[in-house]
């Protein structure tokens, strides 16, 4: 009986097709309960309202329409999250990364990026402070650890170097002999390769 009443409810069970998958307005109405739930970048709305069933024409109308009611906006969805994602700890690297998953066009990530007033170096400080406290670390071993930490993190080298030099840590130019194009990722890339 339970599964049946989950079911029942929306959970994981099959959605019905739209009633009129050509009709913009009702696109348009399931586009505003989608919203309602959380933000989506345009691409991801358009191409959300097709997986349910909504026919190309009437969710691209629908998705102008949510536009113009200002109800859908990707300038304000890149500020957000990349505020958000400051806040976890990550580094420019992953944030544009993650915002190009998300159906974000690059240039208006590379726009937003370049608005945020964040000193890097110093956010890679205060992660490196916060997952490993104020000690520095025993030898090579544990400093190169931490780099690898915040390389994960998305911040590049210079950052990696100036959270070092920031907590008077001394570092080695070995540590840190990787160009930064090396560790951009792109879309286009294949990560398991």
């Amino acid at each position: 009986m339970n599964g049946e009443r989950r079911r029942r409810a929306g959970f994981g069970g099959r959605r019905k097709a739209p009633e009129k998958p050509a009709d913009p307005e009702s696109a348009r109405l399931s586009g505003i309960g989608m919203l309602a739930r959380r933000d989506f970048a345009r691409r991801a709305l358009r191409e959300r309202l097709i997986d349910r069933g909504y026919e190309p024409e009437a969710a691209e109308a629908a998705v102008v329409a949510l536009e113009d009611e200002r109800l859908l906006d990707d300038a304000r969805l890149a500020g957000t999250r990349i505020a958000g994602r400051i806040s976890r700890g990550h580094g420019p690297l992953r944030i544009a990364l993650e915002l190009q998953r998300s159906g974000l066009e690059r240039d208006l990530v590379a726009a937003a990026m370049k608005v945020t007033d964040v000193d890097w170096g110093e956010q890679a400080a205060i992660v490196l402070q916060r997952r490993f406290g104020a000690t520095a670390p025993a030898d090579a071993t544990e400093r190169a650890c931490r780099a690898r930490f915040l390389f994960y993190r998305g911040f590049r080298g210079d950052h990696v170097r100036a959270a070092f030099a920031h907590l008077k840590v001394a570092t080695d130019e070995v540590d840190f002999t990787e160009s930064d194009e090396d560790l951009t990722l792109t879309l286009d890339e294949d990560v398991d390769s």
